[in-house]
């Protein structure tokens, strides 16, 4: 599973407060032309997989570490609803470590930076926000 895979089913597949609100409106790269709300996108900003230890594997049969960075917008009709959301993004990726979605294993994520902008001409709340998730593969 990619970790843009793994990203998209933390926020819908997981009994969460993300995936409450979103249901299974989590998109990749780009908001579909009639989109419910809330929702995310989640696009990646670095390099998909820049290998932090090349060609090493550790103990635990995986395949070393990968980081990247993506950025995951929350959209929503008012305010404090994409606040929500942000809020809860939040507490879905930061506090993890070692969590397994399928064959990958999330060791971390971090939140880089954050803001609230109005979409204009759609009458939508957007919070832009990024975060570097660190992870491994245990199969190739």
């Amino acid at each position: 599973m990619s970790i843009a895979t793994a990203i998209k089913t933390l926020q819908t597949e997981q009994s969460n407060g993300v995936s409450a609100l979103i249901d299974d409106r989590a998109y990749l790269a780009e908001l579909p032309e009639t989109p419910g709300y809330p929702c995310t996108v989640h696009v990646g900003v670095s390099d998909n997989q820049d290998r932090v230890h090349p060609g090493e594997s550790d103990n635990r049969g995986g395949n070393g570490l990968y980081t990247s960075r993506w950025q995951i917008d929350s959209y929503a009709d008012s305010y404090s609803e994409c606040e929500q959301l942000a809020k809860e993004l939040d507490r879905l990726f930061t506090p993890l470590k070692r969590h397994p979605v399928s064959d990958t294993i999330i060791t971390s994520c971090r939140r880089l930076s954050g803001r609230p902008v109005r979409e204009t001409g759609v009458d939508k709340w957007r919070m832009i926000a990024e975060y570097e998730f660190m992870y491994e593969y245990l199969t190739d």
